[in-house]
C-alpha cells in the first residue's frame, strides 16, 4: 500500500510540474497572439511564402518541422494571423516540455519548474515563439539533452529509439544542428550501440529505414542545390575575420550589457538577461565548476562551446542556441544559493522560510520584468511598429 501511495505521489508531482510549465508557457505565448503585434514582419512574410506550397517546401526543406506545421496552418486558414503564428507557439511549448524533462532528471522537479518559468517568460523567447519565423527552432538544442535523458532512464528501448531517430533526423533540417548531432553520436557511440543491440534485427531495420525516409528530402535538395549545404552546416558563404571577431564579442555584450539584436526580437539596446539572471548565471558557473568531471557539465560546456563557435563564424544561426543552456545554469545558481542558505540556517525555520520567500520573489520579479519588457516596452516601441508593417495579404 505504501508503494502505491509513493507512486501516486511521485506521478502527481510530475504531472503538476508539467502542468505549471505548460500552463504558464501557454498563457504567455497565446495571449493576444494575433494582435501583439497586429501585423507581420518582412521576415515572417518571407518565411511563410516558403511554406505556402509543397513545391516550395521540397525545393527548400530547411526548418522542416516548422514548415510542415505552417503548411497545415495555410490549409486551414491562410489569412488568419493567429493560426499562421501558432506553429511557432507549438514548437515553443515542446521546447519548454523538453527542458522540464532534462532539468527534472538532473536537478529535480522544483528546479524544472523554475527553469521553465524563467525561459517561458523570457522576452526573447516570447518574441521568437510568437512569430512565424524559424528562429524559435534555435532553442531546440535542448533536444539532444532530452533524448539522452530519456534513453538513459527508459526501461523500454524501441519507443525511445523511435522518438530519438525521428527527432534527430528532423533536427538535421535546422541550420547548424548537424554539428551537434555528429558530436553527440561520436561522444555517446558506445551507449547508442548498446541501445541498438537490445533491439531485434527487424526493429533496427525499421528504425534505420525511418531515419533514411525522413532525411531523403534534405539529401535530394542538397544534391540538386549544393549551395544549400552552407545553410545545413550553419556556415556563411564567406569567412571574414573582422566579422567573426565582432560576432564573438557581441555574445557577452548582447547577453549582459547592450543588445545588438534585431528589433523584431527585443527592445533595442537592452541586454537579454536582467541583473538577477546575470548574478545567478555567474553563481551557476561557479557551482558547476565543482562538478566539472560530471557528464552534465561536459554536455553543457560542450554544447556551449560549439554554439559559440557557430555564432562566431557568422552563419544562419543565432544566440538563441545558447539560451536554454544559460537558463539551466541560472537555475543551478538559484538552487546553489538556496542550498547554501539552508546550510547556514539548518534548524531555524524562520530564516529558512525567509530565504525561500526572497528567492521566490526574485524569480517572480524576473519573470514579470521580461513580461513587461515584451508586452509593454517592446510592443509599444516605435521600432517595433516599423518592423511589423506587413499585411497578411502580402504573403
Amino acid at each position: 500500500m505504501k508503494k502505491i501511495h509513493a507512486l501516486i505521489y511521485e506521478y502527481w508531482r510530475l504531472i503538476t510540474t508539467y502542468f505549471i510549465a505548460i500552463a504558464t508557457a501557454s498563457a504567455a505565448l497565446l495571449i493576444h497572439l494575433s494582435t501583439k503585434p497586429a501585423k507581420l514582419s518582412s521576415a515572417e512574410v518571407n518565411n511563410l511564402r516558403q511554406s505556402m506550397t509543397w513545391h516550395a517546401i521540397i525545393n527548400n526543406p530547411l526548418n522542416l518541422p516548422l514548415r510542415l506545421l505552417e503548411r497545415l496552418a495555410f490549409y486551414i486558414a491562410p489569412h488568419n494571423v493567429m493560426l499562421l503564428r501558432l506553429p511557432s507557439v507549438i514548437i515553443g511549448l515542446v521546447i519548454i516540455c523538453l527542458i522540464v524533462g532534462v532539468v527534472r532528471h538532473w536537478y529535480g522537479l522544483k528546479a524544472a519548474v523554475v527553469t521553465s518559468l524563467l525561459l517561458a517568460t523570457s522576452s526573447i523567447f516570447l518574441a521568437d515563439a510568437r512569430q512565424a519565423t524559424p528562429s524559435i527552432l534555435m532553442f531546440g538544442l535542448v533536444l539532444l539533452l532530452a533524448i539522452r535523458s530519456w534513453l538513459t532512464n527508459s526501461t523500454r528501448r524501441i519507443l525511445p529509439l523511435l522518438a530519438a531517430i525521428t527527432a534527430i533526423t528532423l533536427a538535421l533540417y535546422v541550420p547548424g544542428f548537424i554539428w551537434f548531432i555528429a558530436a553527440a553520436v561520436i561522444w555517446r557511440y558506445k551507449f547508442i550501440q548498446r541501445c541498438f543491440n537490445l533491439c531485434y534485427i527487424w526493429q533496427k531495420v525499421c528504425l534505420l529505414g525511418l531515419g533514411i525516409i525522413i532525411i531523403l528530402p534534405l539529401i535530394w535538395s542538397a544534391i540538386r542545390l549544393p549551395s544549400l549545404l552552407y545553410s545545413i552546416f550553419g556556415l556563411p558563404r564567406q569567412f571574414n575575420l573582422i566579422t567573426m571577431w565582432r560576432n564573438l564579442y557581441h555574445i557577452p555584450l548582447d547577453l549582459f550589457i547592450r543588445s545588438s539584436l534585431s528589433p523584431s526580437q527585443i527592445v533595442p539596446h537592452i541586454p537579454i538577461l536582467n541583473i538577477f539572471e546575470i548574478c545567478m548565471f555567474i553563481l551557476g558557473i561557479y557551482s558547476l565548476w565543482y562538478f566539472r568531471k560530471s557528464d552534465r557539465f561536459k554536455s553543457l560546456s560542450g554544447l556551449c562551446v560549439m554554439a559559440i563557435l557557430l555564432i562566431t563564424i557568422g552563419g544562419p544561426v543565432s544566440i538563441n542556441l545558447l539560451l536554454p543552456i544559460i537558463y539551466i545554469v541560472i537555475t543551478v545558481g538559484i538552487f546553489y544559493m538556496l542550498e547554501n542558505w539552508m546550510y547556514i540556517f539548518p534548524i531555524n525555520p524562520i530564516a529558512r522560510t525567509i530565504g525561500i520567500i526572497v528567492l521566490s520573489c526574485a524569480v517572480g520579479i524576473s519573470c514579470w520584468y521580461h513580461l513587461d519588457s515584451y508586452y509593454i516596452a517592446w510592443q509599444n516601441d516605435p521600432t517595433t511598429q516599423i518592423v511589423f508593417n506587413q499585411s497578411v495579404n502580402n504573403i
